[in-house]
């Protein structure tokens, strides 16, 4: 069973709409107003862009099967009073590429994509992804995979990507590309030099370009 890191971890995400629905509420001890968004998610339509999500969760379960996601949602729903509407994932497991442009969470039994799919208007995933998969890491600096993504090289296997989580009903996740790329430990690690970072940049415009290629995104890059 894939889970996310370490322990569980909740986190709030302001809510703001396309189109905000605003309050004005007028403090009690002086004069000045404050604009509260609302937190009313429109049922038109699946989520194109911008935030509307208010309650996000990063969870750690130890449970398999396609229930155990929503089992644990609803758990922590039952237990905070609250109504989680956003789900946090981490695609980092991937060896090769083929494992990363068909990541596990694209799969029915991990129950994410039936979470999803219960209510496309307002559930939402947020999916790190590394620019890279593990094999790919150079032991000599991130030079070489840096310099043969920014030539374009891995476009077709970001193409892939997004071409698969449209399929399963993800076409809508917000991802979080490369995150915490400063890092040493991180697997597409930028390196220390501006030629280095220069060739990381590149490559992840290039891989935001061919997510946006896939017919049917509306991805959120992070």
């Amino acid at each position: 069973m894939k889970t996310s890191k370490n322990a569980m971890m909740v986190f709030v995400i302001a809510a703001v709409l396309l189109s905000p629905v605003v309050t004005s509420t007028t403090m009690a001890s002086a004069s000045t107003t404050v604009n509260v968004p609302s937190t009313q998610v429109t049922s038109e339509a699946p989520i194109t862009a911008g935030s509307s999500r208010s309650e996000c969760l990063v969870p750690n379960f130890d449970n398999s099967g396609p229930t155990a996601l929503a089992d644990a949602v609803a758990s922590f729903d039952t237990l905070t009073n609250s109504i989680v509407t956003c789900v946090a994932a981490y695609l980092t497991s991937a060896t090769a590429w083929s494992d990363w442009e068909s990541p596990w969470i694209t799969q029915s039994q991990y129950g994410y994509t039936s979470w999803v799919a219960q209510e496309p208007q307002s559930r939402q995933l947020i999916l790190q992804v590394d620019l890279i998969p593990t094999g790919v890491e150079g032991t000599s600096g991130p030079s070489a995979w840096e310099r043969s993504c920014a030539a374009g090289n891995f476009d077709q296997y970001a193409a892939q990507l997004g071409t698969n989580l449209v399929a399963a009903g993800l076409g809508n996740s917000v991802i979080r590309l490369g995150a915490e790329m400063n890092g040493t430990w991180e697997t597409d690690f930028m390196g220390t030099t501006t030629q280095e970072q220069n060739w990381w940049a590149a490559c992840f415009a290039n891989e935001v370009t061919a997510l946006r290629a896939a017919t049917g995104e509306h991805f959120l890059i992070d």
